[in-house]
C-alpha cells in the first residue's frame, strides 16, 4: 500500500516542463493516472529530478528517476 501511495505522490510531483513537454497525456483521471508518454526519458541528473517517471514507447515499460538514472518500475 506504501508503494501505491508514493507512486501516486511521485506521478503527481511531475515537474510542469515535463507535463508540458508530452502534451495533454499526463494527469489524474477517472480511469487512472496518466504518465507522460515519450520514447527518451527527460533530464535524470540530480536529488531534483528524482521520482520523475514516464512511460517509455519503445520500451513499453514505466521508467523512474532514482536522482542519478532512469530505473524500470518492475512488478514484483
Amino acid at each position: 500500500m506504501k508503494k501505491k501511495i508514493l507512486v501516486i505522490l511521485a506521478v503527481l510531483a511531475v515537474p510542469a516542463a515535463i507535463m508540458a513537454a508530452s502534451g495533454d497525456n499526463v494527469g489524474l483521471g477517472t480511469e487512472g493516472i496518466l504518465l507522460p508518454t515519450l520514447s527518451t526519458g527527460p533530464t535524470c541528473d540530480s536529488a531534483a529530478h528524482k521520482g520523475i517517471m514516464y512511460y517509455d514507447t519503445d520500451d513499453d515499460r514505466i521508467f523512474y528517476c532514482d536522482g542519478s538514472a532512469y530505473k524500470k518500475l518492475v512488478n514484483q
